[in-house]
C-alpha cells in the first residue's frame, strides 16, 4: 500500500469523481514509466483504499485531525484515458503505513492506495520499484494530477 497526501485542496472530502480520476490519472503515470517495464513490474489493479480530509488543527501541539473517510474504490486495468488537478505536496510511504507526515498546506487529502501487480520479483523488491518512481518522479506525477484536475 501507498500513502499519498494531496494539499491545498477544496475543504471536502473526495467524491466518487475525484476517487475515479485519481486512479485513472496515477495508472496513465505508471503505464508511462519505463522502469517498471524494464523491472517486469505491471500494475493490474488500483485500489482508493482510504481516504481522509485532513484539516490544520486548532492547537498546533496536537498534530492534524482527519474528518472522514470514503467508501473503497477498485479499478481494473482498462481505465479511460482521462487527466486530474490536483494540488502541490505528495508523499510515498514505501514499507510503512503513513509515517508521522504533516502537511505544509492545508486542507490536505490521505488517500491510501493498494496496488496489485503482475511480477515474477518478489513482493519487497515490487514494491520498492513502485515506490522509487512515485519518488524519482514526482514533478511528472504532480504535473499529471494539475493538467487534469481531480477536484
Amino acid at each position: 500500500r501507498t500513502i499519498v497526501y494531496i494539499e491545498n485542496t477544496p475543504q471536502r472530502a473526495m467524491g466518487p469523481r475525484d476517487r475515479s480520476k485519481y486512479i485513472e490519472v496515477v495508472t496513465k503515470f505508471l503505464d508511462q514509466s519505463t522502469s517498471l517495464k524494464n523491472n517486469d513490474v505491471t500494475p493490474m489493479n488500483i485500489t482508493v483504499v482510504n481516504d481522509d480530509l485532513i484539516e490544520e488543527p486548532e492547537d498546533k501541539k496536537k498534530g492534524p485531525r482527519r474528518l472522514g473517510s470514503s467508501n473503497n474504490l477498485k479499478k481494473k486495468r482498462s481505465l479511460p484515458n482521462d487527466n486530474i488537478n490536483a494540488t502541490d505536496s505528495y508523499s510515498y510511504y514505501y514499507n510503512e503505513l503513513g509515517g508521522r507526515y504533516v502537511p505544509k498546506t492545508y486542507p490536505a487529502i490521505f488517500v491510501q492506495t493498494e496496488f496489485i501487480v503482475r511480477t515474477n520479483l518478489p513482493y519487497d523488491v515490487a514494491a520498492f520499484y513502485l515506490w522509487n518512481e512515485f519518488r524519482t518522479n514526482e514533478e511528472e506525477l504532480v504535473s499529471q494530477f494539475h493538467n487534469n484536475a481531480i477536484f
